[in-house]
């Protein structure tokens, strides 16, 4: 079934951007063929593409919704919110996650990033740094890579943020949130520096995360749990998240913090 009001759109959005169609395909992962076909109406945009389009071209909420629609597709669920009663069991699991990492950072976040819940210790961790402005510190990935955020206490990015990006990209393949994320901090100085590189090979197989801020040095292992649900919606990609201290440094620095 062919799709022409998609590929007329495509093509037009495309251009806006001043992208080739082989700079889109290869910024969404896709063929060149695989665009032309799309723009041509010779070929149908699935739900796997799409998310890929709509971050490769940064288009506003507004924009993807139409492309959405040109499609002929349903937009996907945007999940319950946070404070939903569906979630009240979730919450519960979550704020025992947090308590139980309560000597580490720790936050609950969801496909997109925005935090939903943190712990004490978090807070904490922030206090340390120069104050973030709020629209930036509510969501992991701008908290991290806005220039606003930790990006300048960052101390080895071209590691940190490549693994970032791809770590993103991989959610926006499958999830919107994170698509209209990524769509926005591909544009962050540190991403267009950084982002297109090849992180370093590690010798613990992890890349640490590592910041100065005010003077002092952390380092962090990022430890990701997520939750199975016959409702894939219910859980809109839920996910806890907890910094371990990747040093003797930063454990030190941790428990003063807690004695605080």
């Amino acid at each position: 079934m062919n799709a022409p009001g998609f590929g007329l759109l495509l093509r037009r959005l495309r251009r806006q951007q001043r992208l080739s169609q082989q700079a889109l395909a290869g910024a969404a992962g896709l063929s060149q063929r695989h665009v032309c076909f799309l723009e041509t109406g010779r070929a149908r945009p699935g739900a796997r593409a799409l998310p890929r389009l709509v971050a490769a071209l940064a288009l506003s909420s507004a924009e993807a919704a139409e492309l959405v629609a040109a499609a002929g597709l349903t937009p996907a669920p945007a999940g319950l919110d946070w404070h939903a009663p569906a979630l009240a069991r979730l919450r519960a699991i979550t704020a025992e996650m947090l308590a139980a990492w309560a000597d580490v950072p720790a936050y609950v976040l969801d496909a997109g990033g925005i935090i939903l819940a943190r712990n004490l210790m978090f807070d904490r961790l922030l206090r340390q740094a120069p104050p973030i402005p709020p629209a930036v510190a509510g969501n992991i990935h701008d908290l991290v890579l806005h220039p606003d955020g930790l990006a300048n206490a960052m101390t080895a990015p071209d590691q940190l943020v490549p693994a970032l990006i791809r770590r993103l990209q991989r959610t926006a393949a499958s999830q919107p949130a994170a698509a209209a994320t990524l769509a926005r901090v591909r544009h962050y100085p540190i991403v267009q520096r950084h982002g297109t590189s090849l992180p370093r090979a590690s010798d613990l197989g992890v890349i640490a995360e590592t910041y100065r801020i005010a003077g002092a040095r952390w380092a962090f292992i990022a430890a990701t749990a997520g939750f199975l649900g016959a409702d894939q919606a219910l859980t809109a990609g839920i996910e806890v998240e907890a910094l371990f201290p990747a040093d003797e440094c930063t454990r030190r620095q941790l428990r003063d913090l807690a004695a605080q």
